[in-house]
């Protein structure tokens, strides 16, 4: 990167910083349940990069080779994107309701687990060990370190990422519960760190392209997959608290993102990337990835804002703009991956 785009990005990155401390002082609660999510859809890439590039290594073909420069540029912006976190745990009354204390009677284990201490005590706990084992990652110096990085990694990373999901995403609505709303939010990370990976891959074969293609379209149809799953189940139980959870991101505004959802990470895609031929664009599978990474802001806008009250949509989607503007800057100006060392045979 050139210093002059250091330069620009440094100064929009500045500008956005401003304007979104603004509105965390005028407004609170408004910007700090979109600061949420906009920084958990932000945050998706570097750590499904991470999940990628573990399964790259375990899982060999020329897909992991094209990937390889995209998913250690993600991410090595890990630790940086972690520190976007700050002002969430600084401000978590203004969006998770047990902040004040859960009513009396409630288990006490769940009094404990849900406590802002021992929550922001698991978040840095999970960002700072994912941070570390992606560092090391990096820095193995023979193939037979990276594959027992990742074994061990992808077993944390899985366990990890679920209380993840279940802490800054599940929690903002206590009773509401779903068993597979990790794997989902971890399917949507997958997805990401793909679509990450993809932006930077140069100059593939068609057939290369074509592989990159299928499995960009089996990752689309589990995170379809998961999502279909628990309406289902939800639908079937049919009780009351968890029916409000989807009756609440189906009214107004919300129902006409989850049918862009539908529509543009599922069913657009799909067809798209189904032909052999469509399949093995470049062009087009950058222009899904970038679809792809887009999408994600929203759909995190969809798990996470109609839980909370009092958030408009116009200052909501100016708060939106100012915290992606100003992380996307931030990232992009985080150190590169280093060169990978020579790697044993």
């Amino acid at each position: 990167m050139t210093a002059s785009w250091r330069t620009r990005l440094g100064t929009a990155g500045l500008l956005s910083a401003a304007a979104a401390a603004l509105a965390a002082w005028l407004t609170p609660g408004t910007f700090f349940p979109v600061y949420l999510a906009v920084l958990c859809g932000i945050l998706a890439a570097p750590l499904g990069c991470l999940a990628v590039l573990m399964t790259s290594i375990l899982v060999r073909g020329p897909w992991s080779t094209l990937l390889r420069p995209g998913l250690e540029r993600g991410v090595a912006s890990l630790p940086v994107a972690s520190l976007l976190f700050v002002p969430a745990l600084a401000a978590l009354g203004f969006v998770y309701p047990w902040s004040g204390g859960l009513p009396p009677g409630t288990f006490p284990f769940r009094a404990a687990w849900l406590s802002p201490g021992f929550f922001a005590f698991r978040t840095v706990l999970v960002l700072a060990v994912l941070s570390a084992v992606g560092s090391f990652l990096l820095r193995a110096r023979s193939d037979q370190a990276r594959r027992r990085l990742a074994v061990g990694g992808l077993v944390l990373y899985g366990l990890l990422a679920t209380v993840a999901a279940t802490d800054w995403m599940l929690s903002i609505e206590p009773r509401f519960h779903s068993s597979i709303f990790g794997l989902l939010v971890i399917s949507g990370q997958l997805l990401s760190g793909l679509a990450f990976g993809i932006l930077l891959v140069r100059d593939p074969e068609p057939e290369e392209a074509g592989g990159i293609g299928a499995i960009l379209l089996s990752t689309i149809l589990l995170w379809a997959y998961l999502h279909a799953m628990q309406f289902i189940v939800v639908w079937m139980a049919n009780i009351p608290r968890e029916a409000d959870w989807y009756l609440r991101r189906g009214e107004g505004g919300w129902a006409v993102v989850a049918g862009l959802l539908a529509a543009g990470q599922f069913a657009l895609p799909f067809l798209l990337l189904l032909p052999v031929p469509l399949r093995r664009s470049l062009p087009l599978l950058k222009t899904l990835a970038a679809a792809t990474l887009l999408l994600r802001l929203l759909e995190t806008a969809w798990l996470v804002l109609p839980a909370a009250s009092g958030v408009g949509w116009a200052p909501g989607l100016l708060a939106a703009t100012a915290s992606s503007i100003g992380m996307v800057c931030l990232l992009a100006l985080a150190p590169p991956a280093l060169p990978s060392p020579t790697r044993e045979a």
